[in-house]
């Protein structure tokens, strides 16, 4: 048997959710092993044993088959009573077992994403430079191969922290796991970070349609609009579907088509590329509508949100993703995104 630790990011308060996920899907990937949520921290371990043998060979958990996880580190070592001066001195020997052949492709320094861990964030630029030179000057050789890992520290205190790797294909690219996007400020609403995250980490990466001129989009409950605002800026051909005013700058572009009808009784006249939908309704009604345009084959690709319940978040995703998956699309993720509230995003590619 391996041990290892692994160090999962999520949304602060949604540790249990991904605890729950973590040890429903690790034991399906060959784990034996227990979650150790991080209440209020935006963490969760996972302390599991790989088994060998049988009918289950063991599976290195992948980011993107995880619905509440945002990072991944492998390898994680625990820091505890760091002292006040030096800790480069105690963490170096620490980081030599992680890179025996001295090799990263970055490092990151991260704290936890609340008013108390982004006290560190002034700590945090000076430790960087420190260690940056502390790396150096042991040998430590910064290189730009995928085969090469990216070094995380993460404090949860100026004495505490925790290290770890994330290896190309199997990491979020952003530090902290947090997608850093500009919020355009002629958008009717900040709806459009969502959508917006969505395309650009998963769908667009996926494979998913080149959002280009020409392309149709569906996007159902969309007043007052911050989603098809989205689209147009990816110049698609528009088609909003709400009973709500829709912002009349839209307009202005000339690809915006607004329907005042009932999302759950409108067909299109032709199938469209792209439906999305970020209705206010419960998960089963989104979902029961969804699944309708997709075997009527009304659409191609759908990005949607589903709404969750404040408790059994993830049988809830668990449930709402069973008939997707009968259906065996070309690309699936569900993922919660750092700019949903209380909900999950769902790409889907045909």
């Amino acid at each position: 048997m391996t041990q290892t630790t692994f160090l999962f990011y999520c949304k602060p308060e949604n540790e249990q959710s991904l605890a729950h996920e973590l040890n429903t899907k690790m034991t399906h990937w060959g784990w034996a092993g227990y979650s150790q949520p991080l209440q209020g921290q935006g963490l969760c371990r996972y302390i599991g044993q790989g088994i060998t043998g049988g009918t289950t060979a063991v599976q290195s958990p992948k980011l993107d088959d995880l619905v509440f996880a945002s990072q991944i580190l492998t390898d994680v070592t625990v820091v505890e009573q760091l002292p006040d001066q030096d800790r480069i001195s105690r963490l170096l020997p620490m980081i030599a077992g992680l890179l025996p052949d001295k090799r990263y492709q970055s490092f990151y320094i991260e704290y936890p994403d609340h008013n108390e861990g982004r006290s560190l964030s002034r700590f945090s630029k000076k430790f960087s430079g420190a260690l940056a030179n502390a790396l150096r000057t042991s040998g430590f050789v910064k290189v730009g191969s995928p085969e090469v890992p990216h070094l995380h520290i993460f404090f949860h205190s100026y004495q505490h922290c925790e290290i770890g790797l994330s290896w190309a294909g199997n990491r979020c690219r952003w530090p902290m796991g947090i997608a850093r996007l500009k919020f355009p400020e002629q958008s009717p609403s900040r709806s459009y970070l969502k959508l917006e995250e969505a395309i650009k980490e998963f769908y667009l990466p996926l494979g998913g349609l080149q959002v280009a001129d020409g392309k149709q989009a569906v996007d159902m409950g969309a007043a007052p609009g911050g989603w098809s605002f989205n689209l147009l800026r990816h110049n698609m051909q528009v088609t909003a579907i709400d009973n709500g005013s829709m912002h009349p700058d839209l307009f202005a572009t000339g690809r915006l088509t607004h329907h005042r009808a009932d999302a759950f009784h409108f067909q299109p006249s032709q199938p469209i590329d792209l439906l999305v939908c970020d209705m206010v309704e419960k998960p089963d009604l989104v979902n029961q509508l969804l699944l309708r345009w997709y075997d009527l084959k009304w659409c191609q690709d759908l990005i949607f949100n589903l709404k969750l319940p404040m408790k059994k978040k993830f049988p809830t995703v668990e449930k709402a993703l069973e008939p997707w998956l009968s259906r065996q699309p070309k690309k699936l993720v569900a993922k919660q995104l750092y700019h949903n509230r209380d909900e999950v995003s769902v790409i889907i590619i045909r």
